[in-house]
């Protein structure tokens, strides 16, 4: 007879990489078992919340920026003993170049070029690949495209540049009907 299958709670939790020009985000933890680490700003999505609600939301708390969600950059799953976790990083932009720390959970909030995330102490190894990848000439976001009727907040799909032509002529469509060949 097997084992029983560990009891795993499932979260939700996203990240931001906020570009201000040839710079991004980045925040040190303060929380307990994260001293010191530089990330990010993330976090879990409440009940109730949209991914991009969450993300906005995230990075506002812990860093006081207002920024706009560009596209889904990556999606990491992560299954422990306990948990069964899935991370949305979003790439989003704001128009400041000023972050101020919540001094709750973060106790810096910076906006740095790719030269300084080399020099930083405890550079989270997630937050640097997604970063470099933002700030490359190439970062292969999904791009946002939202319903002609529902609200962002409310439904939006994620998709490659080549989706463009193809999602205005079905957009109406995409949520509710099969396509109907022909």
């Amino acid at each position: 007879m097997g084992q029983a299958p560990t009891a795993r709670r499932t979260t939700v939790s996203v990240g931001g990489v906020v570009l201000h020009g040839d710079r991004a985000l980045l925040v040190r933890r303060s929380a307990a078992g994260r001293e010191g680490d530089w990330q990010i700003p993330g976090g879990f999505m409440d009940s109730g919340e949209s991914l991009l609600a969450a993300a906005r939301r995230e990075v506002r708390e812990e860093t006081g920026v207002d920024a706009a969600v560009v596209g889904l950059l990556a999606v990491l799953n992560r299954v422990t003993e306990g948990e069964n976790n899935t991370y949305f990083i979003f790439l989003l932009t704001t128009e400041t170049s000023t972050a101020v720390a919540d001094g709750e959970e973060v106790d810096a909030a910076e906006f740095l070029g790719l030269e300084q995330l080399s020099r930083l102490p405890r550079l989270q190894s997630l937050s640097d690949l997604v970063v470099r990848s933002a700030l490359s000439d190439s970062p292969g976001v999904f791009l946002t495209y939202r319903h002609p009727q529902i609200p962002l907040e409310s439904a939006v799909l994620f998709m490659g540049e080549g989706a463009g032509a193809t999602f205005k002529s079905l957009s109406h469509l995409l949520w509710y009907e099969p396509r109907i060949p022909g």
